[in-house]
């Protein structure tokens, strides 16, 4: 992300902690990266920095707006704002949004799409379909491919009625589209695959050698060319240190969750569990 990308989302941050005082404010839809780039531009900033969450239409979405909640809500029981991607601000940030009324003052929306059996959707599909029709990618959200022929996905209130109206095709299926009833408990089903590795070190070059399966001089190449990315932020040191549930991504190989790292080997290397996207 360039300095001036980084500039425009710090000031947007300031003028939405201003105008979030009292009464709730947010922004567009963020990717990840631009979340850790705003949650970086408020973090420090007192009581600003603890009215800042992230919420992207249910828990544990991937793509959210930042959001900062009035002053008049009682943040006491709120977690420490350590990182953009905590479970537990995430959870504390959609409870009180429920207990006092504001969730759809977010402005994303869950919309169903339905299609018939003559071909499957796919995450893909259905976003080439919807950035088709002429929307930017900060009006849309996560999608959750439910089957092969119905998913949600969650877009800005100013293009939901758009969307319903113009979207009728994902590939060559036709499709209907409407807004989604979902459950409060409602997550996006993602598919792991879970491997067991060894790695030289909790470096890096050396948890990326073990994820794509390649040499440690390789990975440390792919570290310097900016191709490795932990917590969505790239990281061209291969000497950075890899922890417990950090979010690895390595061009071309995949992202992965690195959930544990087991002990060593008797040679001196390092086990580790780790759960790759699919």
């Amino acid at each position: 992300m360039s300095i001036s990308e980084k500039n425009i989302i710090a000031a947007r941050a300031a003028e939405l902690s201003i105008a979030g005082e009292y009464a709730l404010s947010t922004s567009k839809i963020l990717s990840p990266a631009e979340q850790v780039m705003f949650f970086e531009a408020v973090r420090g900033t007192g009581e600003a920095s603890e009215r800042c969450f992230f919420y992207g239409g249910c828990a544990g979405a991937e793509r959210r707006a930042a959001l900062f909640l009035p002053s008049y809500i009682d943040f006491g029981g709120a977690p420490r704002a350590n990182s953009p991607f905590s479970a537990e601000r995430e959870r504390f940030a959609i409870t009180v949004m429920r207990e006092y009324g504001i969730t759809d003052e977010v402005g994303i929306v869950p919309l169903e799409i339905n299609g018939s059996d003559y071909s499957s959707f796919t995450h893909r599909a259905c976003m080439g379909s919807i950035l088709s029709l002429g929307l930017e990618r900060d009006v849309v959200g996560d999608i959750a491919v439910l089957s092969s022929r119905s998913s949600v996905i969650f877009v800005s209130h100013t293009v939901a009625d758009f969307i319903t109206e113009n979207l009728t095709r994902i590939g060559r299926d036709a499709v209907k589209v409407k807004k989604a009833a979902l459950d409060d408990n409602f997550t996006i089903p993602r598919s792991f695959e879970t491997f067991h590795l060894v790695c030289s070190s909790e470096r890096l070059d050396g948890v990326a050698a073990a994820l794509a399966n390649i040499s440690r001089t390789a990975a440390k190449e792919l570290c310097l060319s900016g191709k490795a990315d932990v917590n969505y932020v790239t990281h061209v040191q291969p000497d950075f240190r890899i922890n417990t549930g950090d979010t690895v991504s390595v061009r071309g190989y995949g992202k992965f969750i690195i959930d544990s790292f087991d002990g060593e080997t008797r040679s001196g290397r390092l086990r580790m569990t780790v759960r790759k996207y699919i």
